[in-house]
């Protein structure tokens, strides 16, 4: 019977782990007592007796063969500490009884020596040098961002996306505004400002003020910039991606302030950019479960037709016009939104000493 092997690992700065695994497990292995998390103590040293035991969940998606770890509690952990899992290879077991061979052999790299039973033992810690990645989880896909972070003159932009990320603001959200080059002349999908509690719209409010503008670099395919209003400076916490290029119509010129662009999407990402760019647009004027604050943003009057009837601007990206019209256009935002389920920064990863 053939051993268990993880195949990728993947952290991020707010604890979440996620490993591919190359054979089905047995879930009920998969538990507190297979698999520990720690954080170091007063000596902030791993593997000495003051390491502090965290608390976390635990998901096993079957479909997938993939193990999912966060912490229990996001509030009592503090973006960007180190942090390190263990998965004991022993107690852990396929659908037939074989240990996980775990020994950890780098974060794409398939795990183990060959005998069962090893421990799968790592570190992550937050990159500090460099450009971080930005990892942005939609019901579409994982896109992995590029974040500018040693460009000096976008360094104050790239900071402020980074306080929003560490503090959870865009966990629960969702795209909420898509335009197309026939309609408004450029192509981007934007989010940050609107978020999900069941059922649910409300506001996403923005924690800080606006940041004096950077726009310095061109909106090219797949960059990500910073969405704001009529003031240049007032760019906050809503941000969007161009899914084609819009250089001419958003860069800065003599005439324009421009936008500011901060990152990119990388090229192993791009597939899932133009999945998001695909969806269908809609309307939710009539939608009496949302706020109408929030309907003037996303579906604002945009002026009457022949009939003298208002008209009402399709700008929010959904998975299916037909079915949400069907509903008289109320909102099931599981079902109808394209949601932003987490952001945050990709760790690094290095094996246990």
């Amino acid at each position: 019977m053939m051993a268990a092997h993880i195949s990728s690992v993947v952290t991020d700065n707010r604890a979440q782990a996620i490993f591919m695994v190359d054979s089905a497990l047995n879930r009920t292995t998969l538990n507190t007592s297979s698999i520990q998390m720690y954080t170091t103590g007063a000596d902030q040293r791993f593997g000495t007796a003051d390491d502090v035991r965290v608390k976390i969940g635990i998901f096993w998606n079957a479909a997938q063969n993939k193990i999912t770890t966060k912490v229990a509690d996001p509030s009592k952990f503090a973006a960007d500490t180190p942090f390190r899992l263990r998965l004991q290879g022993s107690k852990i077991k396929t659908l037939t009884g074989t240990s996980l061979d775990g020994e950890y052999r780098g974060a794409s790299a398939r795990s183990g020596n060959g005998n069962a039973g090893g421990n799968y033992d790592i570190i992550s810690s937050a990159v500090t040098t460099g450009d971080p990645t930005a990892r942005i989880t939609t019901t579409d896909g994982t896109m992995n961002v590029k974040l500018y972070a040693s460009n000096a003159s976008v360094r104050a932009t790239v900071d402020n996306f980074l306080l929003y990320a560490d503090n959870a603001i865009w966990d629960s959200t969702f795209f909420h505004r898509k335009t197309t080059m026939a309609g408004d002349s450029l192509g981007v999908v934007q989010a940050g400002g609107f978020g999900i509690e069941g059922n649910l719209l409300n506001f996403r409010p923005s924690t800080q003020n606006g940041i004096t503008l950077q726009a310095g670099l061109s909106n090219t395919i797949g960059t990500i910039a910073m969405a704001r209003t009529g003031d240049p400076n007032s760019g906050k916490n809503q941000w969007f991606i161009n899914y084609v290029d819009n250089s001419a119509a958003l860069d800065k010129t003599a005439q324009s302030d421009g936008y500011a662009v901060f990152g990119k999407v990388t090229t192993s990402s791009m597939a899932i950019l133009q999945k998001l760019a695909a969806h269908q647009m809609a309307e939710i004027h009539a939608d009496p479960n949302v706020p109408t604050a929030i309907k003037d943003q996303i579906s604002g009057q945009t002026g009457v037709d022949g009939q003298g009837n208002a008209t009402y601007k399709e700008s929010l990206p959904v998975r299916s016009k037909a079915k949400l019209q069907a509903r008289g256009s109320v909102l099931n935002p599981a079902v109808d939104l394209i949601k932003v389920t987490r952001v945050a920064i990709v760790n690094k990863i290095q094996k246990m000493a």
